[in-house]
């Protein structure tokens, strides 16, 4: 500082400091050093915890002495902070990705995203109020509880400040800011964190920490929390509840939870354009705002399982404008239209207690105050058991709100409550029996209904488990789950004693088998025979069942067979030359390399965009009746390391060009439970792991996500003679892509490949042809052979088996006048709405045996 010299008053002030003032005499042409040392209140706690028991009904008051150790006056205020335990699971593996050049994207626009999955209408979504920014470009939007405030920051990568702005909840600008220029690429979502009055913002990069704002002080703390995700994500909300975030991008569609240390408690695959995220504590609901074409906002169930409750619309709200997204202390949501700039408040169909931190057996006196230098200020903590209707262990911590520039830990509390001696304890674990009652897995939330006289709802934990205390008696227990039997059994409540009652529910799917596993019949040429084949049916639910015959599978294909070097065009047209259904020689093996010998009996087309590559890309089709061999050779691309991103994918329609006829049954066996009959594409990609992940489709508006592998479906990436390959194999009577002989089995497909170190898709198949139209696909024809053989009738065709039930059906084998002696060979294939075993081949053979020449021996006499 300058001065005139002389004897001169100087003051010094800080937030949260007082002030300090002293006469310093200033020299002529001189510096004089002098410092300043401002007093501060500094709180501090004895005990360092408050711990009791009690039995039920009853109360108590520990002490909590409040000593201020500073040199200033100390405000406080308490704050309860209900501390449930954090859930841990489910870990679950991303199956998509986004090829990293176009991972940092502020749209999904243009990307080759998965859509969203289906969902029921939510009854939410009505506008409150809007107003626009006036700013340049403003993506990640926050709401400061305390101060029932937002903040939204403007960002560089849309030409604006990379500065997070204050506004007032009218709209109003009060021009306070904060500095994001911190951010790799852009910064994010934002949350609040209500026990520590900080704002966390996310950002976009590697590693994609999430950064602490202060926003009394307007600064970037430097405080950040790390985890392991391994791509950019773009929401972020945080749990006051548990003390945890949640973190959800579109680059994987995944949410993860993690604790203020980083540590990953779950990880799910939502299948969602995650952009913005909000929580409510109350309802374990997280809001999910997308950023698609349409974009709504879709309401997961994160205590069961993350699964998705329902979607709904905002009304304005632009295609692919999904950004932040929050919750404030009404209930209500606040988003913004990242391309219109419109900022929408709006309702969510709940109402949340999350800003009012009371925890209902806990009480302070007094909760807040003033503590002078050097004095301490008691406080009375009163436990009261009136309103814990169950035994065990309460957790809560007192958070002591404060105007020092010291940080006070919180309090930690804890109550345990004992039960009467007259209660007993239940508990159990519930499972799932799954296909044919052959795979018991726990079930999580299962309800459990107990009754006697009045009725207890509860629900089952992670670990399919349920626990709650009684008083002794007779109880009725009652456990059910979607799409599972239920079950009732009474049980005996003892004194003092646990109780221990598992259930094991029966999954409501048909679990199907035939006897005999094959026919022979030995028929006298102009006659029959008829023998008799049983359906089985061990599951819990009924089934339908259809009788085909054929005697093999073959492909056609819209193109003659090229040879490697000499291929087919890239957009062949007519129908060609079937590709024979017979044994092959050499099957290939599926390890991603393409050995010699393997492929030459194969269909071979060159797929390469002669837009975007310059080499072939091979692709080779083939079938030996009972797979479907698929394999790809980019001689594009050379660069082979485990995390270059390469990926190719099929995408299958059931139709054949056409829109697809939901519920036909011309796929089966799929895990789907929405769309049960499995209609539409099958997504395949191998994402830098050299792994294969996969997704069902529905072709048109709606999708239905299968995160698992689908079953007898098997593929590999790798290298041949220095450049990228692929292979796969697809087993056409038991996978996910099971042909169904009475629809033609003409199915479309789309091809892609891509080359991330070019971030070129170096081949498509057909070069028009788009993820998500169907009717731009190429077709393929599965055709069985001889579906009506003359010589072989069932009786009946169709029916239904009924669960835990058996059907017989006639199989009548004719042998005609006119048919020549020897053997004919068939295949039975049984048609059912079995989940895993949806068609059984039964392979028949009839010999046909002339009828004996007879004739009279005459002699003399």
């Amino acid at each position: 500082l300058f001065s005139p010299a002389g004897p001169r008053t100087f003051t010094a002030t800080m937030t949260n400091y007082g002030a300090g003032i002293d006469v310093i005499i200033v020299v002529q042409d001189d510096t004089v050093e002098y410092d300043f040392h401002l007093p501060a209140g500094m709180l501090t706690y004895t005990p360092a915890g408050l711990e009791v028991t009690l039995d039920m009904n009853m109360s108590t008051t520990l002490p909590l002495t409040l000593t201020n150790e500073g040199g200033k006056m100390a405000e406080f205020e308490l704050l309860e902070l209900d501390k449930g335990a954090s859930p841990l699971g489910p870990f679950e593996e991303p199956s998509h990705g986004i090829e990293p050049p176009k991972q940092h994207y502020l749209t999904t626009k243009g990307l080759d995203t998965l859509k969203s999955p289906p969902a029921p209408p939510y009854a939410a979504g009505d506008i409150i109020q809007t107003w626009p920014t006036n700013l340049a470009y403003v993506w990640g939007l926050g709401y400061n509880a305390d101060a029932t405030d937002l903040w939204l920051g403007d960002i560089a990568a849309g030409n604006g400040t990379d500065l997070d702005y204050r506004f007032l909840t009218d709209g109003t600008n009060t021009g306070d800011t904060i500095d994001i220029s911190w951010a790799t690429y852009w910064a994010a979502d934002m949350a609040y964190n209500l026990n520590t009055g900080m704002l966390w913002q996310l950002d976009v990069g590697e590693p994609g920490c999430i950064h602490e704002l202060d926003p009394v002080y307007m600064t970037h703390t430097g405080n950040l929390i790390c985890t392991s995700w391994s791509v950019s994500q773009r929401g972020l909300a945080y749990d006051p509840s548990t003390d945890t975030y949640f973190v959800g991008g579109w680059n994987d569609q995944m949410i993860y939870r993690f604790a203020p240390d980083g540590t990953i408690l779950a990880q799910v695959n939502v299948g969602l354009n995650i952009a913005g995220l909000a929580y409510n504590p109350d309802t374990e609901h997280l809001f999910v705002m997308v950023n698609a074409s349409p974009n709504p906002v879709y309401v997961l169930d994160v205590a069961d399982n993350y699964n998705i409750l329902g979607q709904f619309s905002i009304t304005g709200f632009s295609d692919y404008g999904g950004a932040g997204l929050e919750m404030d202390c009404e209930g209500n949501l606040w988003a913004v239209d990242q391309n219109t700039q419109i900022v929408y408040r709006f309702e969510s169909g709940e109402t949340t207690s999350m800003c009012k931190r009371d925890v209902f057996w806990l009480s302070e006196e007094p909760i807040s105050g003033t503590v002078a230098p050097m004095t301490s200020q008691p406080i009375d903590v009163t436990f009261d058991t009136g309103e814990a209707d169950q035994p065990g262990i309460y957790y809560a911590q007192l958070k002591i709100k404060h105007d020092t520039p010291y940080d006070v830990a919180h309090v930690p509390v804890a109550m345990t409550v004992n039960a009467p001696a007259t209660w007993g304890k239940v508990k159990g674990t519930v499972y799932g029996l799954g296909h044919c009652d052959t795979n018991p897995t726990p079930l999580e939330s299962a309800e459990v209904l107990i009754e006697s006289g009045t009725t207890v709802t509860l629900t089952t934990d992670i670990s399919g488990t349920y626990t709650y205390w009684l008083e002794q008696g007779t109880y009725t227990v009652t456990v059910s789950k979607a799409d599972h039997l239920s079950d009732t059994i009474v049980v005996n409540v003892t004194a003092g004693m646990t109780t221990t009652q598992d259930f094991a529910l029966r999954w409501l799917r048909p679990c199907i088998s035939v006897t005999p596993l094959s026919m022979e019949a030995v028929v006298l040429r102009g006659t029959s025979e008829t023998r008799t084949i049983t359906l089985t049916n061990d599951g819990a639910a009924a089934s339908l069942f259809k009788f085909y015959e054929m005697t093999r599978t073959v492909i056609q294909r819209e193109t003659a067979i090229g040879a490697r070097g000499s291929p087919s065009p890239s957009e062949p047209t007519g129908v060609g030359p079937d590709i024979q259904a017979q044994p092959a020689t050499v099957l290939p093996t599926i390890d991603g390399s393409i050995a010699p010998g393997e492929w030459d009996d194969a269909l071979i087309m060159d797929i390469h965009d002669p837009g975007a590559a310059t080499q072939p890309v091979y692709m080779y089709i083939k079938n030996d009746g009972q797979y479907l061999y698929v394999a790809f050779e980019d001689l594009n691309d050379t660069t082979i390391t485990s995390g270059n991103y390469d990926q190719n994918g099929i995408y299958f329609d059931d139709e054949g060009g056409t829109s697809p006829v939901l519920y036909d049954n011309a796929w089966t066996n799929t895990t789907c439970s929405t769309y049960p009959a499995g209609e539409g594409n099958f997504w395949f990609g191998d994402f830098g792991t050299h792994t294969t992940s996969w997704r069902e489709w529905i072709a048109g508006p709606d999708t239905c996500p299968v995160l698992e592998d689908p079953p007898n479906v098997e593929a590999a990436s790798g290298s041949t003679d220095g450049h990228r390959s692929y292979e796969m194999r697809i087993d056409l009577n038991n996978s996910s892509l099971q042909a169904s002989p009475d629809a033609g089995d003409i199915f479309g497909y789309r091809v892609y490949v891509y080359d991330s170190d070019t971030d070129t898709f170096t081949a498509r198949w057909p070069l028009t042809a788009f993820y998500d139209d169907p009717s731009t696909y190429g077709n393929l024809q599965l055709a069985q052979l001889l579906a009506d053989l003359p010589w072989l009738s069932e009786d009946p065709i169709t029916g239904t088996v009924g669960a835990d039930s058996a059907f017989p059906v006639s199989i009548t084998f004719t042998a005609f006048p006119t048919m020549s002696a020897g053997i004919y060979s068939a295949t039975l294939a049984v048609n059912t709405n079995d989940p895993v075993n949806g068609r059984i081949n039964v392979p028949v053979n009839m010999t046909v045996i002339a009828a004996p020449i007879c004739g009279f021996i005459s002699s003399s006499p």
